[in-house]
């Protein structure tokens, strides 16, 4: 009893947390990020940096700054039609969303973790998982006894996996029957081709230890063992590669072998830059790349290219607090929000360099910084327009980008008044078999925002640009 009380308690302070640093993340990330001078790159496991000239393409936008070739967006895109499936109100306040959408709808759900808010009228007292089917009706929800830390589900739906803070790994099948519990505190993530699980072991977690895999009973694979704290860690889409980043600068590139690893798993290449990690990502194929965000001492920040073999290729100048690779690793996405407002753009990577491509930007910073998700051929954004500007409301958008910067949809989210976009999963089916070439079925969005409402929109199909 005492121990359930004192969790709860500790749980009240992070959520109060999580929320003040929510709204100071903007406004940090600001005061710190700028544009600098563009930096020049050597061979050496260590980044020597020294200033060189950006240069200008073809097309007149610079290809060696974040701030060239600008599009501002318009503060008042027009609304994209889109079925909304269903809306929800979760008995507590939204800390946990994961989805699933496969092509029958016995495999399309969304999985919610929620937990007690005092400011949430109705709120439940228990922290609870809740997972929806395709209609919004309850397929299954569980009491934990201790808070959601992270989740995920299988892409078809037919397993849920979460880690709490009582130490616990646990799963669960569709129907709600408990498949295994192991110990352990990560933020777990279902591989989609291969029945295994990443666990990634973040500041929240075991120190020690920087990721593991594990099989698709909880048996654990392989681990990479590490001296302090993970920065940030991608896992490539085709799952093939992950790439980490360390405190002190440090990078580690590894390859995923066919049927799992065992015992410790050893990097291809580890690297030490001048500087600390912000963001990494790693592109899909057999000769991957790998992007860097650092912030260095002496040139700010900036985002840095590498080969497979860890060999420098290009170096940017500007902010970016995240940064994704496409789908087939031709562009690379980023996206920045400081005290001059809100950028997210494209570099080209096709020649193994950074050449620009497009960006967009706002002036208004965005209260709780958004994130960016790389959908089949599409990037997709969480947008609040200011209500500074926008007199009539606040309000909460979804949009979608095409792979060369067009707006291709706007979803304005269902909301309170003051509320704000918590998070969202976008979730795209497979080719449709009699589309057309290259035409995709849509899929759909699901969001929660922070006045405990989860929606699941059905988005329109759309055809990829060549």
């Amino acid at each position: 009893m005492v121990k359930d009380i004192l969790q709860n308690i500790l749980y009240f302070v992070f959520r109060l947390s999580v929320r003040i640093f929510g709204l100071l993340f903007g406004l940090f990330f600001g005061l710190l990020f700028g544009t600098i001078g563009v930096t020049s790159c050597t061979s050496s496991n260590r980044l020597n940096l020294g200033v060189m000239t950006s240069s200008t393409n073809s097309s007149g936008s610079s290809s060696g700054s974040l701030t060239g070739g600008s599009t501002p967006l318009p503060f008042r895109p027009t609304p994209t039609p889109a079925t909304l499936l269903w809306t929800k109100k979760v008995p507590g306040a939204v800390s946990g969303l994961s989805a699933s959408w496969g092509e029958k709808s016995s495999t399309q759900f969304a999985l919610v973790a929620s937990s007690p808010d005092p400011d949430i009228v109705g709120s439940s007292e228990r922290h609870l998982l809740t997972l929806f089917n395709s209609r919004g009706r309850i397929q299954w929800q569980k009491t934990m006894k201790a808070p959601v830390k992270e989740q995920d589900i299988s892409s078809d739906g037919s397993m849920v996996v979460i880690s709490n803070y009582s130490d616990e790994l646990r799963a669960w099948d569709s129907r709600g029957n408990a498949l295994w519990t192991v110990e352990g505190v990560c933020r777990p993530q279902i591989f989609r081709y291969s029945k295994r699980i990443l666990c990634y072991h973040d500041d929240d977690a075991d120190p020690k230890v920087a990721f593991e895999i594990l099989d698709w009973s909880g048996n654990k694979l392989g681990y990479y063992p590490i001296v302090g704290d993970v920065l940030a860690l991608k896992l490539a889409k085709d799952e093939k590669s992950v790439v980490i980043g360390l405190t002190g600068g440090q990078i580690a590139y590894f390859k995923l072998k066919e049927g799992g690893p065992t015992g410790t798993i050893a990097p291809e290449w580890q690297k030490t830059l001048g500087g600390e990690i912000v963001d990494v990502a790693v592109s899909p194929g057999d000769a991957p790349l790998i992007g860097v965000s650092l912030k260095t001492q002496k040139n700010g920040y900036q985002i840095a290219l590498f080969d497979q073999n860890g060999n420098p290729q290009g170096l940017v100048s500007g902010s970016a607090i995240q940064i994704e690779f496409s789908k087939d690793g031709d562009n690379l996405y980023y996206y920045s929000n400081n005290k001059s407002g809100q950028a997210w753009g494209a570099y080209a990577t096709i020649k193994g360099k950074l050449e620009a491509a497009w960006r967009h930007s706002v002036p208004n910073p965005s209260e709780y910084s958004s994130h960016l998700f790389v959908a089949t051929d599409s990037l997709w954004l969480g947008f609040e327009s200011d209500s500074n500007i926008d007199p009539e409301l606040k309000r909460n958008h979804l949009l979608e980008f095409t792979s060369d910067g067009k707006l291709a949809t706007d979803l304005m989210i269902p909301a309170d008044e003051e509320a704000h976009l918590y998070t969202y999963r976008i979730v795209k089916n497979k080719l449709e078999e009699n589309g057309g070439a290259g035409a995709f079925v849509g899929g759909a969005a699901v969001v929660a925002t922070d006045d405990s409402k989860v929606s699941v929109f059905k988005l329109p199909a759309i055809t990829p640009s060549n």
